[in-house]
């Protein structure tokens, strides 16, 4: 069946366009529309999304809003080989096989995630930073030599609406399902000669989505936030330009609701046996968790950045200068999801980061175009993680401290060979030198420790692609590019040394352009990747721990089209195949340790489900001079996945589809819109994560659950 459905996904998207051809035919394209460009600026300069050789989605604030998207876990609907799965408040973001699996401060994810240019290194500031966008680019695979460290599955870059000289503003609130409500503000304008400003606001709250069954507790999954960014932009020439941006954030829910889902194979743990005797309270095959506690969860995120532009003599200086602050933590998290004392989880990390860029571009107008960068990053910051366990009254204590320097230089250039070729070559140096000391002792027990541990690696990435134009607006393209992920250390687990680097060599070619006299836009890509020294995680002991997996080869088939059907219906189409094995790798699960070492070859790689597909309509209802009404449908499928590298049904997601819908009524002056939403509109009971505690405590399986059905109304006021 999952064939079936992405292969007619797959051959709808090709023949759709032949129909817009006998339309043009007869009619010479009278009755159908042109489709917008968007602009993006993947390659650091500003480019039509559709003419850019690389595998990208771009998505505009109004694609964004009409597909119902959110934040990061939602870009996973319209984006081939993306994966974005919900563990705790962290999404764990993969593309093409190749993922965030960093649980601890002293790892890194695989996948840059950019806000405004502004490179994010922790993953629970992510999902703050979808509000009053401009865009959303996503690049799949290595991207390091304009992008650097971490990129070795991809970039993610949120460009936010920027400071305009003409006045507008913008209210809007909504009410939903859950007791949620939503009220946003916007105000943009002139603030005198050469200067503008924008200022966004927005609270966002819920009761909770996922029932907490333990007599007189609250629900959990909610919301509670605030967020606020200032921006001010001076233009005091035609040759500089300078934006400074402030951005807060703040939530403090009770936080996601963690689900037992049983020992090992159905192991008794040891909380549900004497003298614990603790019970579920709930079926395995229902959203309600049991916490015997109110968690708290509390994030206050904030940041400062200046972004400079001078233009001189056929040359752009660019510079982005950011410093930002990740406070965030949990407090009385679950720890055996029963009804009984037996353990929580405790959290605090403060990490604070400044990073450094500078950039040189030339004019791109001529025949070589080129760009020369410099780079510097800086993190650091403490972990903390308390874990009691009741009975008989012990308490684990860990934390501790990591800095991370990181240093780079890098240069890319384009030539037109001819008038159809164009040759592109890249190269990257960096260097990340991490510190680490840390401590992890019991209360109760006789044992404490410490750990100090100091490393560096360095690494040279690159790509060398070309372009080959079949005509003025489709081109064929060819890509190998080789990127790197920075090694850590284990924290929480006082291992002697660090863990490796790791390495992918990507191989692509495409075809992409726009058709049907732009009434159409088209993106095919195929992928080969080999992929060395992979960092996988697993629990050990107290700790989730990386280990470098020997080998895995990952390949696949992209495709995107949107298509102008007609003036008023317009259609989006994904979908994606992704053979994500891996080669060698033999390791303990720590969950069955009985079984000795074991032989993963063959096995699926985690969050890497083989079949994607989507399909989303726009159909827009002229009402003369009483307005317009825009009617949105998605439906996005995603095959089996599995989340982490053993590959056991306990620790999976059957194949899932699921249904969103929309319909706005937008007055005829533009200045009131009223909008009725439905997402995951059938009620799908889905897993985003199963996480698997210390075997220490039984190995407890538990599970994270995606939203359930949502709905809710907004009406939103512009003043222009």
């Amino acid at each position: 069946m999952k064939k079936v459905l992405s292969s007619a996904v797959c051959t709808a998207a090709l023949f759709a366009p032949f129909g817009l051809a006998h339309a043009e035919d007869a009619d010479a394209g009278e009755g159908t529309r042109k489709l917008d460009p968007v602009v993006v600026t993947a390659q650091m300069r500003e480019q039509s999304a559709i003419e850019v050789p690389l595998a990208l989605t771009a998505l505009t604030a109004d694609q964004l809003q009409d597909r119902q998207i959110n934040d990061v876990v939602d870009l996973a609907k319209v984006t081939p080989g993306l994966s974005v799965a919900t563990f705790s408040t962290a999404p764990k973001i993969t593309l093409r096989g190749i993922g965030n699996e960093a649980y601890n401060y002293g790892g890194d994810g695989s996948i840059a995630f950019h806000a405004d240019g502004v490179y994010i290194g922790r993953a629970e500031p992510q999902r703050a930073a979808f509000f009053d966008v401009a865009r959303v680019e996503v690049l799949r695979g290595p991207q390091g030599t304009l992008y650097g460290r971490n990129t070795t599955g991809g970039a993610i870059n949120v460009v936010y609406q920027h400071p305009t000289d003409t006045f507008s503003s913008e209210l809007s609130a909504g009410i939903g399902n859950y007791g949620a409500y939503d009220v946003s503000a916007i105000v943009n304008g002139p603030m005198g000669d050469g200067v503008a400003g924008r200022l966004s606001m927005r609270r966002e709250y819920n009761e909770g989505m996922t029932d907490n069954v333990m007599p007189g507790r609250k629900d959990l999954d909610d919301q509670d936030n605030y967020q606020a960014r200032a921006q001010i932009q001076f233009n005091p020439s035609d040759t500089f330009e300078l934006l400074l941006q402030g951005e807060f954030y703040r939530n403090q829910r009770r936080g996601p609701g963690r689900k037992f889902l049983g020992g090992p194979e159905g192991a008794v743990t040891p909380a549900e046996a004497p003298p614990y005797n603790g019970q579920w309270l709930t079926t395995l095959n229902s959203r309600d968790v049991v916490s015997t506690y109110d968690p708290k969860e509390d994030m206050d995120f904030w940041s400062l950045s200046a972004q400079a532009k001078w233009d001189l003599d056929g040359v752009q200086l660019q510079s982005i200068s950011s410093y930002r602050d990740h406070v965030f933590g949990n407090a009385n998290d679950e720890g055996d999801g029963l009804d009984v004392d037996f353990s929580t989880l405790n959290i605090q990390n403060d990490i604070h980061q400044f990073s450094q860029e500078f950039r040189l571009l030339s004019d791109s107008d001529g025949q070589l175009s080129w760009i020369l960068g410099a780079y510097y990053f800086l993190e650091d910051g403490d972990f903390g993680r308390q874990i009691p366990f009741f009975v008989p009254n012990i308490v684990l204590m860990n934390g501790g401290s990591v800095r991370t320097d990181a240093v780079a230089a890098y240069g890319h250039l384009d030539f037109e060979a001819t008038d159809r070729l164009t040759l592109s070559a890249g190269l990257r140096y960096g260097q990340d030198k991490k510190e680490m000391t840390e401590f992890l002792s019991f209360i109760g027990i006789p044992f404490a420790g410490t750990n100090a541990l100091d490393d560096s690696w360095s690494a040279t990435t690159w790509d060398v692609g070309a372009e080959f134009g079949l005509t003025e607006d489709s081109f064929l393209f060819a890509r190998i590019a080789r990127g790197f992920k920075s090694g850590g250390f284990n924290t929480g687990a006082l291992e002697p040394s660090s863990f490796d680097p790791e390495y992918v060599t990507s191989y692509e070619a495409g075809l992409r352009g726009e058709f049907f006299d732009k009434r159409a836009t088209m993106s095919l890509v195929g992928y080969y990747s080999d992929y060395e020294d992979m960092q996988l995680v697993k629990v050990q002991d107290f700790a989730t721990v990386f280990s470098n997996a020997a080998s895995s080869e990952i390949k696949g088939i992209e495709f995107e089209g949107r298509f102008s059907v007609t003036e008023a219906f317009t259609i989006d189409v994904m979908a994606a195949y992704t053979d994500a094995k891996l080669n060698e790798f033999t390791t303990i699960d720590s969950a069955l340790p009985a079984l000795g070492e074991q032989n993963l070859a063959g096995n699926t790689l985690p969050h890497a489900p083989e079949w994607q597909a989507a399909i989303a309509g726009q159909y827009v209802i002229p009402l003369g001079n009483e307005g317009e009404v825009s009617i949105n449908g998605n439906y996005s499928w995603r095959d089996k996945v599995y989340f982490d590298a053993f590959n056991r049904e306990q620790r999976s997601q059957d194949a899932v589809g699921k249904v969103d819908a929309s319909i706005s009524y937008t007055s005829p002056s533009g200045a009131w819109e009223l909008t009725l939403w439905g997402k995951n509109l059938t009620d799908e009971l889905v897993l985003g994560h199963v996480s698997v505690l210390t075997d220490a405590i039984g190995s407890p399986h538990m599970g994270f659950w995606e939203p359930p059905r949502t709905y809710g109304l907004r009406v939103t006021r512009n003043f222009n």
